[in-house]
């Protein structure tokens, strides 16, 4: 915007700078978070020329900027040619690709295991002008996530094994939320039979009477673990005399989600009295 002041005669012509700078500073700042992200942040034309490459392209997938720039995105594919033409496929029609998860290929021929968003570059009018692809690298996450995902496998395969053992989670309501094979040997009850049921059923009646679940909740509650010998009730009524621990678990966070106990049968040892 242009404002005129005419004094004696002469007239002066102020320019209204302030958008344009405004502009220029977002665009700096811009760049600099572009250049700065450890995300490699690519731009490219609809005919899959790379048109832009910032640092963490560099460091992601190892070309410099000038070996780049005018080579084909393809490059980075690998094997993967018809996910490459579905994805240009969709930001011609305007649509973009939120984080796909896929592989890409390195300047050494490597491959890397990342998330992949590209989005549309469009013009005021809508027509689309090129793209623009964020590709983080997610092999340490999906390393650890696999690294869990076989723990967990590890851990069940253990926990179904010990049949000896009577091991089984509840919620902090003492419900059931696991029953392992040594659960359905020991106590009688099948896996679908104690699902969401009261883990209290094992108690005789008279240690029901006088709360021990309860007590024995409250304890591992506060302390982290209760232990527990008593006799235990099976589903046909039988009683064995049984030794085990009751275990508070934790969340991630550390709140509280509920309960494991570890239960083995002493009948050998002891024998059970008649059942009042």
């Amino acid at each position: 915007r242009t404002v005129d002041d005419r004094v004696a005669g002469v007239v002066f012509t102020f320019l209204d700078i302030t958008e344009r700078k405004q502009a220029e500073e977002a665009r700096m700042w811009l760049s600099a978070v572009v250049s700065a992200t450890s995300d490699a942040i690519i731009s490219f034309a609809l005919d899959d020329t790379i048109l832009s490459w910032n640092n963490g392209a560099q460091r992601l997938f190892g070309y410099a900027t000038d070996e780049a720039i005018g080579r084909p995105m393809s490059m980075l594919v690998g094997d993967g040619a018809e996910e490459q033409q579905w994805v240009m496929a969709e930001i011609a029609a305007g649509r973009g690709v939120e984080n796909l998860e896929t592989l890409r290929r390195r300047k050494d021929g490597s491959q890397v295991q990342v998330a992949l968003t590209v989005s549309p570059i469009k013009d005021a009018a809508g027509h689309v002008l090129a793209g623009t692809a964020i590709t983080r690298d997610i092999t340490a996450s999906r390393t650890a996530a696999e690294a869990l995902r076989q723990s967990e496998e590890r851990l069940r395969l253990i926990v179904e094994s010990a049949v000896e053992y009577a091991i089984f989670s509840t919620d902090l309501e003492r419900r059931v939320t696991s029953w392992n094979a040594g659960a359905e040997r020991l106590l009688g009850f099948q896996t679908q039979e104690m699902i969401g049921q009261s883990a209290d059923i094992i108690f005789t009646p008279e240690d029901k009477a006088s709360k021990a679940p309860e007590k024995e909740a409250s304890t591992a509650r506060q302390e982290g673990r209760a232990a527990d010998e008593r006799f235990h009730m099976r589903k046909d009524g039988s009683r064995f005399r049984g030794t085990g621990i009751m275990m508070l678990m934790r969340n991630e966070a550390g709140e509280a989600v509920g309960f494991v106990k570890i239960l083995r049968d002493l009948t050998r040892a002891e024998p059970a009295p008649d059942a009042k």
